[in-house]
């Protein structure tokens, strides 16, 4: 199955703030809008396999404090992308 990591808000400045902090990690991050009831709401998103695995591995790889469910949840999905992915070399920031 396909991963994505995505936060929605109405705020677009915060959205920004986000997307300008992940980008500096060199993750492509994807903005869109959409309405809802007559509101703009803004989504982030992080869609290509190898840029959430490097994502949750930035959130999680130093953490001290973190929610289990949500950490075991990352970990297992990081997992599974690492087994999905097949490179002729390891990409960037991910173990062969």
């Amino acid at each position: 199955g396909g991963y994505e990591i995505s936060m929605i808000s109405a705020c677009k400045q915060h959205l920004n703030i986000i997307k300008k902090f992940i980008e500096s990690y060199n993750i492509p991050v994807h903005m869109t809008s959409f309405d809802r009831n007559g509101t703009t709401i803004w989504n982030i998103g992080i869609y290509k396999k190898k840029d959430i695995y490097k994502f949750i591995g930035y959130l999680y790889d130093s953490a001290h404090y973190f929610l289990n469910r949500k950490y075991d949840k990352a970990q297992n999905i990081r997992n599974n992308i690492q087994r999905s992915l097949k490179f002729g070399e390891p990409a960037e920031g991910i173990p062969s």
